[in-house]
């Protein structure tokens, strides 16, 4: 449930397209566990709504990606550090298996840094447009 979350992952809609946009502009859209949460609940809801007939997905501010939050990754957790790592590439790993299984063909817009689990969004679309 995205109730009290801070929106990281903006979705408009525009008739039977998607636009589904990374905003975490001051962190270059790095994958914090939110967003993280955020694009595996969006793409497997995808599924379920064959009404969108293609998402485009996109960073806001100056960069499409710039991978792992590192510093989200070191804040302090009751799991062992490697635990931990697993954990966490499961559920990245995760959003590229529900891309490529949902329905709806992916248009990556991709500009800037697309770096480390960023770049590996632009690879699990079905197109990408990148931009310097």
């Amino acid at each position: 449930s995205t109730m009290g979350r801070v929106m990281v992952l903006q979705v408009e809609t525009r008739g039977e397209i998607e636009i589904a946009t990374l905003d975490r502009p001051e962190a270059l859209n790095a994958l914090s566990p939110e967003l993280v949460d955020s694009l595996n609940d969006y793409f497997q809801g995808l599924h379920d709504r064959p009404e969108v007939r293609v998402v485009m997905l996109r960073g806001n501010g100056r960069a499409f990606c710039a991978g792992l939050d590192i510093k989200e990754a070191r804040a302090p957790s009751d799991e062992t550090p490697v635990l931990r790592t697993l954990r966490v590439q499961t559920e990245i790993g995760n959003i590229y298996r529900r891309m490529r299984s949902c329905p709806q063909p992916i248009i990556a817009l991709g500009h800037g840094a697309a770096a480390g689990g960023g770049l590996s969004l632009l690879l699990a679309a079905d197109v990408r447009l990148g931009a310097p």
